[in-house]
């Protein structure tokens, strides 16, 4: 649980899948006076009105998700673990550090990076030691939003998954939400739906402002500018599975998933028992059902490792070809040398 007085520093930690709004709803608390931590990553054509991302937190999680091998969008259910397993000393007391640094002496701030989600308890437990007020807003919306808006910017992912596209994005969006939630109950709490907020921000605004327990104020020349950063028309993608074909015991999941985060979002303090025990039996029923899977594809696993190793091998012997060497041609011979999966 959070600890501080009411006049303790607030922290607000803005999490949720990808192309969820995370973007909008941070910039628009950065546009009400909530600090963001600068430098952060730069405007471009996916997302033209900025990220508010910090640039020290993503260069942060970036390398403790390489170091972990886990996807930002990883759908397997125990890769959270492989991130943890990563989590030393040394990059708590570098969050640390730099947590204390962007905090002090300011009364609100809000960090914004979807990477968090793999994080949330490290998050909590800093800045727990350094005194905050920390309360977690997850962005939510509908799968089938977050995969259109990702096959539209995320052209060369689509293009090197395929027919995979859609079940890793949506698997990735089930292992996300089920994630965000399960580490965020104990502490303040708000699920936005992103439709609410580019409907009608200052309604979403008038929520937020008690349940995470800061200081909004909308005067007119702050809501002139959040009216021109939050534009309806940036929510273009559809809420429908038409056209999205999806194994049905993975559509049924995220349905269900989406219920009950939908029930969450319409709780004052994001809790519902009802919701979060679905939630609980819903990502065991993932995990299972992803286990099954993981099984079924081993073949096309050892296929696919297989040829990359074949793809490696022509590229060291052109490369021992132009430029000879005894380096090259040791790099060849191991190459040659490593034998495939065995078939079982």
């Amino acid at each position: 649980m959070p600890t501080g007085g009411t006049d303790a520093p607030r922290l607000v930690v803005v999490s949720g899948a990808g192309r969820s709004g995370t973007s909008t709803v941070a910039g628009t608390l950065s546009h009400l006076g909530v600090y963001s931590p600068q430098p952060s990553i730069k405007a471009n054509t996916s997302n033209p009105r900025g990220f508010f991302e910090p640039r020290w937190s993503v260069k942060f999680h970036n390398r403790l998700l390489e170091q972990a091998e886990v996807d930002l969008t990883d759908g397997r259910p125990y890769a959270l673990d492989l991130v943890s397993r990563v989590v030393d000393e040394s990059r708590r007391r570098r969050l640390h550090d730099w947590l204390k640094e962007q905090t002090e002496g300011r009364a609100q701030t809000v960090v914004k990076d979807p990477r968090t989600v793999w994080t949330l308890e490290l998050w909590h437990a800093t800045a727990a030691d350094l005194g905050l007020v920390t309360s977690d807003l997850i962005m939510l919306r509908h799968p089938t939003e977050v995969h259109r808006s990702r096959a539209t910017h995320y052209r060369e992912r689509r293009d090197r998954l395929g027919a995979s596209f859609v079940a890793t994005n949506v698997a990735g969006w089930v292992n996300v939400n089920l994630m965000a939630e399960r580490a965020s109950r104990g502490h303040p709490r708000v699920f936005l739906p992103y439709a609410d907020l580019v409907a009608d921000w200052r309604t979403a605004v008038g929520r937020l402002e008690p349940a995470l327990g800061l200081s909004l104020p909308v005067d007119a020349g702050r809501a002139a500018v959040v009216d021109a950063f939050v534009d309806p028309g940036l929510r273009r993608s559809v809420q429908s599975w038409d056209g999205i074909e999806l194994p049905a015991r993975l559509r049924e999941i995220t349905d269900q998933v989406w219920e009950a985060l939908v029930r969450l979002a319409g709780s004052p303090d994001g809790r519902d028992g009802v919701a979060e025990s679905s939630l609980d039996a819903l990502a065991e029923r993932y995990a299972v059902y992803y286990r099954e899977a993981e099984a079924l594809t081993w073949y096309t696993r050892s296929a696919a490792e297989r040829r990359g190793r074949r793809l490696e091998r022509q590229t060291v012997a052109a490369e021992a070809q132009a430029r000879p060497g005894d380096g090259v041609r040791r790099r060849l011979r191991r190459l040659l040398e490593t034998r495939g999966p065995r078939a079982r």
